[in-house]
């Protein structure tokens, strides 16, 4: 048969206790204010380059569209040249 479970006493006290308690919770606190402050530089970065790249697209755009238009204009020479 089992033993009746008598209440364990704590080795520390209850103010050593609240105490160590506090101190996790200050010590977490700071913790999340770094991961914060982190995740902001992160974002922040993510979007300069975001627009850096858009920035970039922008010029480049215009020089990717006459080389798709030369090809589709070479493409059409050729057919034509064919028929012919």
């Amino acid at each position: 048969m089992a033993e009746p479970s008598t209440p364990k006493t704590p080795q520390r006290s209850p103010d050593a206790i609240v105490k160590d308690i506090t101190t996790e919770r200050e010590a977490l606190q700071k913790s999340f204010d770094t991961l914060g402050a982190d995740l902001s530089e992160a974002a922040d970065a993510a979007r300069q380059k975001a627009d850096e790249r858009k920035a970039q697209a922008k010029r480049a755009a215009p020089y990717a569209g006459g080389a798709v238009l030369a090809a589709i204009l070479g493409g059409v020479l050729l057919r034509r040249r064919r028929r012919s």
